[in-house]
């Protein structure tokens, strides 16, 4: 990735923020202890639980039930996806208004037990907390995604529009995704060809569309799944940039620490075609302005 940036800046190509939205560029399980993702969660938890002040027993009966409330909205938000672009595919074909509302009533139902099953989690959450503690929560939960938020715009003030800028996000469409992403010249979504890495996928390709921002997909890992991803792709016109296969070396190399371009020299003409891609959707973008 370093050579990467380094080689479009010396053709001085146009600012470019990345957007690694899915299970990324390492063999080990989500969420490595190194991984920022895993460390701004375990911030949460710390400033969760000295800002409501948590027993021992109060957390280990909150936190589960946290998880669970996050789980429902993620499974929401996959099911959101899939129907929406159903609905896409129907008006695109004109389908009959019947079918329409079918997708229609199933989203309504969908939508309602996510609110129902929220409900009785938050129920659950507040037999925990004492009501001093759960508006603490309420604050907290607004607070710290504003000040991520905050950071997330004070670090885009440093950036230089005469360099390349490449910023590194987590999977999801959270607010603090949104805001790093606002302004990007071009998106890249990473994913595998996995279930999971095609409902992230979906999610991340929905957020992106409805921000406007031009984009295209790599394929991580390439091999380890079906061809899923791929005819997804091509039924929605999405470009696929680059297919990286499925390398134990390259885990290696990332466990050590190691520039991949540097232990794996051959990995170079798959980088040079992002860096060729890139090139011409800078020349498209261009003719535009």
């Amino acid at each position: 990735m370093y050579v990467f940036g380094k080689a479009i800046y010396k053709e001085e190509i146009m600012r470019i923020i990345i957007l690694l939205c899915l299970v990324a560029i390492s063999f080990s399980q989500p969420f490595d202890e190194d991984d920022p993702r895993a460390i701004i969660e375990k911030v949460r938890i710390y400033l969760i639980t000295k800002e409501l002040d948590l027993t021992s027993e109060q957390a280990v009966q909150f936190f589960p039930k946290l998880n669970e409330l996050q789980k429902i909205e993620k499974e929401f938000r996959k099911k959101r996806a899939d129907m929406l672009i159903e609905l896409n595919k129907l008006l695109e074909h004109e389908a009959a208004n019947q079918k329409i509302l079918e997708v229609i009533r199933e989203y309504e139902n969908v939508h309602n037990k996510k609110i129902e099953n929220q409900k009785m989690e938050l129920k659950e959450m507040k037999k925990i907390l004492s009501p001093m503690q759960q508006a603490k929560y309420l604050i907290f939960q607004e607070k710290f995604e504003r000040e991520i938020r905050s950071l997330i715009k004070e670090v885009k003030k440093h950036i230089e529009d005469c360099c390349v800028t490449i910023v590194d996000v987590p999977p999801g469409t959270s607010c603090p995704v949104v805001e790093a992403v606002k302004d990007a010249d071009f998106v890249l979504l990473v994913t595998e060809p996995t279930p999971f890495g095609l409902n992230d996928l979906k999610l991340a390709v929905g957020l992106v569309r409805e921000m406007k921002l031009p984009f295209a997909v790599i394929i991580n890992r390439d091999g380890i799944g079906n061809d899923e991803v791929e005819k997804y792709c091509k039924a929605e016109n999405i470009d696929i940039c680059l297919k990286l296969p499925d390398d134990r070396r390259i885990a290696e190399a990332y466990s050590s620490g190691r520039i991949i371009m540097d232990v794996l020299g051959e990995y170079k003409q798959h980088f040079s075609k992002v860096y060729k891609y890139l090139e011409s959707v800078k020349a498209k973008l261009d003719e535009k302005k």
